[in-house]
């Protein structure tokens, strides 16, 4: 009867143990994962939000310039 208890608990230890370096490994595997996308994030991010302001900004410049040119030839003819 001992000895079966001893395997048992021997057993259930061992797997108590395998599981805590499996939670352990993910988390570690998660946290190197947010790192590197914290740290892609932002220049991405960032460059797309510049990207579209630049373009609202090219779009505003084109209207203004469509509206330009119309003055012009109004004055021309």
């Amino acid at each position: 009867m001992n000895t079966v208890l001893a395997g048992s608990v021997y057993v259930i230890i061992n797997l108590g143990v395998l599981t805590l370096l499996f939670i352990i490994v993910v988390r570690l595997k998660e946290w190197i994962e947010d790192q590197i996308a914290s740290a892609a994030g932002p220049k991405s991010g960032a460059a797309g939000g510049e990207l579209q302001m630049l373009r609202q900004s090219m779009e505003r410049i084109e209207a203004k310039v469509d509206r330009i040119e119309k003055v012009l030839d109004g004055i021309s003819e």
